[in-house]
């Protein structure tokens, strides 16, 4: 299932956001992140969060779609903001997506979420490439402000 869901039109986007987030929106393009979760509840959740503050989500349900998401973007000339990777997927795990993105060049921002907080869980994800780890079940403040961290590092490296 890759699904995109765009925000409400007459929102703003920038209404209760971290002052990261909201400087890179008000900054020009609508923030863009790439959910990659299998779990129905933690994509409609976290798409929910997201959408109501002005965020446009794709939500891909395994590791190969995702990849092949970010993939099709990076090759398209833009990528994604931010990529919310789960550690656990079906066919291609998060850790395994994401170091096949880096071995293709994909430099955008990737925040690996999982239910696990363990050190090795960790540890894996920042080796095989991603730019930071949380743990769910993750609050809207710290969801908002990872991805507006993340969305101004994807955006000031583009630049």
């Amino acid at each position: 299932m890759n699904s995109m869901f765009r925000p409400p039109s007459d929102r703003a986007g920038v209404g209760g956001l971290g002052t990261a987030l909201a400087v890179a929106v008000t900054m020009g393009a609508r923030c863009r992140v790439l959910l990659v979760d299998d779990e129905t509840d933690n994509q409609r959740l976290i798409t929910h969060l997201l959408c109501a503050e002005g965020i446009e989500v794709t939500v891909a349900d395994d590791g190969w779609k995702g990849f092949e998401e970010a993939l099709s973007a990076f090759r398209e000339g833009w990528s994604f903001d931010v990529i919310l990777m789960d550690l656990q997927l079906p066919e291609l795990d998060g850790c395994a997506t994401t170091a096949l993105l880096r071995a293709t060049g994909y430099s955008g921002s990737i925040v690996a979420l999982s239910a696990t907080d363990e050190a090795s869980a960790r540890e894996g994800c920042l080796a095989a490439g991603c730019d930071a780890f949380a743990s769910k079940p993750i609050t809207r403040s710290d969801l908002l402000s990872l991805v507006g961290k993340y969305t101004a590092a994807t955006r000031s490296n583009a630049a």
